[in-house]
């Protein structure tokens, strides 16, 4: 798999890619599947399926329920992050968008995100 021509965003999502990704989702009973695709600072993205039953199509900016799939996420990010020897940092300065937790007292440090043993309040 990848780009069957030009080294693009777009050229990842291509015929072949469709073809392979449709045929996966039909083994697996997977209705509706949307997909991004970063390359060479272009964003791409397409939605193959339904996003929801009967009949609405799935499109690029589909947003389907994740529900814990995060958590596999969270322990990659994790894993990058104490490879970079930042595992005592709070959270929220490792990540700016996170300062409204900050200005709770919530300083949870990222070694505490993956077992969710994390707690609003400083004193736990």
């Amino acid at each position: 798999m990848g780009p069957s021509q030009d080294n693009n965003a777009e050229a990842y999502l291509d015929a072949s890619f469709r073809t392979w990704l449709e045929k996966l989702m039909r083994k697996h009973h997977v209705p509706g599947f949307s997909v991004a695709v970063v390359s060479q600072g272009q964003i791409h993205a397409d939605g193959y399926g339904l996003a929801l039953l009967p009949d609405v199509k799935a499109k690029g900016d589909t947003l389907f329920p994740m529900c814990s799939t995060t958590k596999s996420f969270t322990c990659a990010l994790l894993g990058i992050l104490i490879a970079e020897a930042q595992s005592k940092t709070p959270s929220s300065k490792t990540y700016p968008g996170l300062d409204v937790l900050k200005d709770r007292g919530w300083q949870t440090p990222v070694t505490q995100i993956l077992p969710q043993a994390s707690s609003p309040h400083p004193s736990s």
